[in-house]
């Protein structure tokens, strides 16, 4: 009855505590320079745009009343700025220092997902944490079976004496 008892504590809480650990620092990152540089060049860009009418030819023409400084990535690299007619695309070229256009690893402002384990680490984490979490509850399921044969066997004990 005790290995039943120990098996249901260890179950429960690997499926509590498990899952906590599904956060990661890669995810921030990406997310916090999409919010952050990303954004306000962004703004900035667009503010230039209504301003003279076009779009600026490179990042540095915000310099001129849009922005103090132009930021880096969080690896140390500028952000690509590619303006096209009456659009523009502006990314970071990510943690491999590769101008992918935009994809790949590269962070952009209009992509939100598809960020893989291999840049970021995001997503790593979830099926190990899901393999975890399912052993836990069987070892808890488990645990309950055993406690409850134990029970029925003691019962009978005693309806029988």
């Amino acid at each position: 009855m005790k290995i039943g008892v120990v098996l249901v504590v260890i179950g429960a809480l690997g499926v509590i505590v498990l899952p906590l650990f599904q956060g990661n620092v890669g995810h921030h990152t990406v997310e916090r320079m999409r919010h952050g540089d990303l954004v306000t060049l962004s703004s900035s860009i667009e503010r230039y745009k209504d301003d003279l009418r076009r779009y600026p030819s490179s990042l540095d023409d915000l310099l001129n009343g849009y922005v103090r400084y132009i930021p880096k990535d969080s690896w140390g690299s500028g952000y690509v700025y590619k303006p096209s007619g009456d659009a523009y695309d502006l990314y970071s070229i990510g943690k491999n220092i590769i101008d992918d256009g935009g994809l790949q690893d590269d962070i952009a402002l209009s992509r939100s997902s598809g960020y893989l384990c291999e840049f970021y680490e995001i997503g790593c984490w979830v099926s190990l944490v899901v393999f975890l979490s399912l052993l836990s509850l069987g070892c808890a399921l488990l645990g309950i079976a055993i406690v409850s044969v134990q029970l029925v066997r003691i019962s009978l004990r005693r309806w029988k004496t």
